[in-house]
């Protein structure tokens, strides 16, 4: 823990710059909602899921993790 004050909602919704959220298909339920909060309160959001991979899902399957952010810098 880094003892700064928790994300706020308004601090999510002032992100107008595109964001990628990425999860793992195996991803614990609480990063899962923590995923979704972001993706309801920020206004320019792409959300993807990397398959065969839990929290640690740019090291759980490197080669998808790099395809989706690649795809999302393109579009970007």
């Amino acid at each position: 823990m880094s003892g700064a004050p928790p994300y706020s909602r308004a601090a999510a919704e002032s992100i107008r710059t595109p964001t990628l959220l990425l999860a793992g298909a195996n991803t614990l339920p609480n990063f899962v909602a923590n995923l979704d909060a972001l993706e309801r309160a920020m206004p320019n959001v792409q959300r993807g899921t990397i398959p065969n991979a839990t929290h640690g899902l740019n090291n759980d399957n490197p080669a998808a993790f790099n395809a989706a952010v690649l795809e999302f810098f393109a579009a970007n």
